[in-house]
Formats: C-alpha cells, sequence, structure tokens
C-alpha cells in the first residue's frame, strides 16, 4: 500500500489550485466538490487526475466534470480528461460547450464530431434546476469577457456557491447600468448574489474583467467568514489576507467539509465502487445487495504487505482510497 486513505466526506470541497493563468508561480484554479461519495471535478487544472491519485483519490471517483467557460487556464485539463481519459460526463451550457469544440477543433485540427464523442455531453440551463448525486445545482451566468457560468449547490440543508470569472463591484455594475451595457434586471442579478450560503468561492482576479479585492468591502460582515478567495494571484493573496479574507489553499488536506460522512454514504459509497467494476457493472440489485452483506471493509497501513506469492487466493479485492502497487523479485 502507498499511500493513506483520504476520507471522502458527504458534501464538501478540495481545492486544486486557486491562482490563474498569468501567474507564474500558481496553479490554475479548479477544485472538487463531493456529494455523497462521488466527486465533481471544476475546471480540472492539467493532469489533475494524477495529483488526486497521488493523495489516494481512485480516479473513477470522479463521476463528472463542470466547465465554466473557455479560457485556456480553465478548459485546458478539460481537454485533456477529454483525449486522455475514459468518457467522461462534461456538465455546462449548449454555449459554452459549442465554444470547447470550436476551439480545439482549430487548434487541434479535429472535427467537431470526433471532439463531441469523447463526452457524455449533460447540458445545464441557466435557473433550471440541475440535479447529480442528490444534490441540487442552479447555473448563472456571470459578468465576464466570454460566456462563463458560475453554480450554487444546495444538499441536505447545505449551500456552496461558486462565483466562476466575473467582475463584481457594485459602482461599477450601476454605472455600466446607467451607460446602458447592463439592463437593470442583468445588474440587480449580478448584486443580489448568494453571499448567504454555507461556503463562497469566489474569484479575485486582475480587474477588470475580474473582482477587485476592494468589493468584498460591500459584502455584509455576518457573510465575510463565509467567503473563501479562489482565481487569486499568488502576489495578491497577502493584500487578501491582510483585509481579513481567507484565501483557498490546495490539497486534500485543506478540504472543506460541509457534511460529514454516514454510515449510509458508506453504503452508497461501495455500490458506486463495484458499479465501476468491469464484472459487476451488469449485476441486478439483488446480487449487488448480497456482495454487499458478503464484503467487508479492510485498513492497510501505508508499506503494508496485502499477499505474498504463494498464499492462498481467497479474497477480491477493490481499492476504495488509496494505490496498490505489484512487485516481483
Amino acid at each position: 500500500v502507498k499511500s493513506t486513505m483520504f476520507e471522502i466526506p458527504r458534501f464538501g470541497i478540495t481545492i486544486l489550485g486557486n491562482s490563474h493563468g498569468f501567474d507564474p508561480q500558481g496553479s490554475t484554479s479548479g477544485f472538487v466538490i463531493w456529494i455523497n461519495g462521488q466527486g465533481i471535478m471544476v475546471d480540472p487544472p492539467p493532469h489533475s487526475g494524477e495529483l488526486l491519485k497521488r493523495s489516494g483519490i481512485q480516479p473513477k471517483l470522479i463521476t463528472a466534470t463542470i466547465l465554466t467557460h473557455c479560457h485556456a487556464d480553465h478548459d485546458a485539463g478539460t481537454i485533456q480528461k477529454m483525449i486522455t481519459e475514459d468518457k467522461v460526463t462534461l456538465m455546462t451550457t449548449k454555449t459554452v460547450f459549442n465554444s470547447l469544440l470550436r476551439k480545439y477543433a482549430g487548434v487541434a485540427g479535429l472535427a467537431p464530431e470526433f471532439l463531441r464523442q469523447l463526452v457524455n455531453f449533460r447540458p445545464v440551463f441557466i435557473e433550471e434546476p440541475t440535479y447529480w448525486g442528490g444534490a441540487s445545482f442552479r447555473f448563472f451566468y456571470s459578468l465576464h469577457a466570454i460566456p462563463c457560468v458560475g453554480f450554487e449547490v444546495s444538499f441536505e440543508g447545505k449551500r456552496m456557491v461558486y462565483s466562476a470569472d466575473t467582475f463584481f463591484e457594485p459602482e461599477g455594475l450601476n454605472k455600466m447600468c446607467e451607460r446602458g451595457i447592463l439592463s437593470p434586471a442583468r445588474r440587480d442579478a449580478l448584486l443580489n448574489f448568494p453571499w448567504s450560503c454555507d461556503l463562497v468561492l469566489h474569484e479575485a482576479g486582475v480587474p477588470p474583467i475580474h473582482t477587485p479585492l476592494t468589493a468584498f468591502d460591500s459584502v455584509p460582515t455576518e457573510y465575510r467568514s463565509n467567503i473563501q478567495l479562489i482565481h487569486i494571484g499568488t502576489r495578491d493573496q497577502p493584500d487578501a489576507e491582510s483585509r481579513g479574507l481567507k484565501v483557498c489553499k490546495s490539497g486534500v488536506e485543506h478540504t472543506t467539509v460541509l457534511l460529514t460522512r454516514t454510515d449510509t454514504q458508506e453504503t452508497l459509497r461501495f455500490l458506486q465502487l463495484i458499479a465501476s467494476v468491469d464484472i459487476f457493472k451488469s449485476f441486478p440489485i439483488p446480487q449487488a445487495l448480497e456482495l454487499l452483506l458478503m464484503s467487508s471493509q479492510v485498513k492497510y497501513e501505508p508499506g503494508q504487505i496485502i499477499a505474498e506469492k504463494g498464499s492462498p487466493g481467497d479474497k477480491f479485492l477493490i481499492i476504495m482510497s488509496g494505490e496498490a502497487s505489484v512487485s516481483f523479485g
């Protein structure tokens, strides 16, 4: 056994990167939302699958990807997953998805039809609920240089929201409305951001197409403690912290837990795991339940030997978390 077990929360997030494409010192922003033992990657940075494997998280636990928009520091990891990994479910609007196809058809010289076949595209619709893993997602358009979607997730009484790349600054939004750039309804929708969520992931990139740090002064005091800044350059992070704002920290050890795991989640996670194993995929529900009752969970310490050559083959092992290797000699 090569790594320790990561305890997946019932509802929470793990940050994979917290900076942007203009920061030579940081990793581009992306994260995993954990819901009922499943992970949804949001704008995954390149090689994010390997990052999770090094942390003991099996790739099959990631069941979908959300793409917010098609700037390179957000879509590069998605196109990499499409080309190099098993077919993934991609959740975004038709507008963003078609932009992705046109962009990489031009960049890579691949037919859009070929790229479309690499994913299970699940379209989402603005302000209409999308359900995944028992949670409800509400997608909305942010204010950016190109079409970009943020979203709010509700699960068992807890809520988190991700702004995605956006310009948020009340005075600036009002001026844009006065000049006729924004309609009053569009301005009001942007101003009525759900700061009351239990977790607020908000970007703080480089203005004017991103949110300046001064904009957070307008957030009601009772909600400021729920904010974690993402898409913020390394050199700007000390300034944010001096203003009393939290900056997202990358790594599974900094996972934000909104709901802890339960026995029910363990059962669901086991059923999801065996459904991902080829020989069990066609099992009907009664057989899957029988397999569940026959199974037991065993934890191994790092470096511990699980089986040796010549030992009886009396077990069928499935790795739920961590990584194992086979060696001869």
